[in-house]
């Protein structure tokens, strides 16, 4: 079943802080869980993007609301590492 994405204030504030490749990212991430939402109430997800010698890693924490089928993302973390060859 669907759920229908939200966002929790803070986390809001650390997706504007993201380039506008990762929020994208950011955002497919949310959708792909809201259509094939996680069994559990809480959820880290985590995308990783490989762009040159950098793998940057995206994370996604969300909590789900089963009765109002609600997703909420609570918070946006992101880091980089350089790709080993």
């Amino acid at each position: 079943m669907s759920y229908t994405p939200a966002f929790a204030p803070d986390a809001r504030s650390q997706w504007r802080a993201l380039d506008i490749p990762f929020q994208e990212a950011a955002l497919d991430e949310v959708e792909r869980l809201c259509t094939s939402p996680p069994e559990a109430p809480e959820h880290v997800s985590d995308v990783v993007i490989e762009h040159g010698d950098v793998r940057h890693f995206l994370f996604i924490h969300v909590t789900l609301d089963p009765a109002r089928h609600v997703m909420t993302v609570v918070g946006v973390g992101y880091c980089t590492r350089a790709r080993v060859p």
